[in-house]
């Protein structure tokens, strides 16, 4: 891996950070003379994910952040009759009412 230490901020809130808080709380608190902050401990989980999980779950990922409307206007440039623009309306819809039920249940799950 390369050491350049070129900077990438990143902005998390909500459940990500309250479970950034209680990593760093607890890890600073094992009593194992442990030097380490948020940039720290992020960059481990990146990379221990990326190492070992983001190939299996790259699919889930790319599901969880379709952008349907990014989709529609790609399709629409490259529709060139209205028989392919309707089957490509009713795709996303089925795509993005899909992910809707999907993100419902997850929700609902936690």
């Amino acid at each position: 891996m390369n050491n350049d230490k070129k900077m990438v901020r990143a902005a998390f809130n909500g459940e990500a950070k309250t479970a950034h808080d209680e990593m760093l709380i607890q890890l600073k608190s094992s009593g194992k003379y442990i030097k380490i902050n948020t940039s720290k401990l992020v960059a481990w989980i990146i990379l221990r994910y990326f190492e070992k999980y983001f190939n299996k779950e790259k699919e889930i990922i790319i599901k969880e952040h379709f952008d349907s409307k990014e989709y529609l206007l790609s399709a629409v440039k490259t529709a060139s009759t209205n028989e392919e623009l309707t089957e490509l309306l009713k795709d996303t819809l089925g795509k993005v009412s899909g992910q809707k039920k999907k993100n419902t249940k997850s929700l609902n799950n936690q």
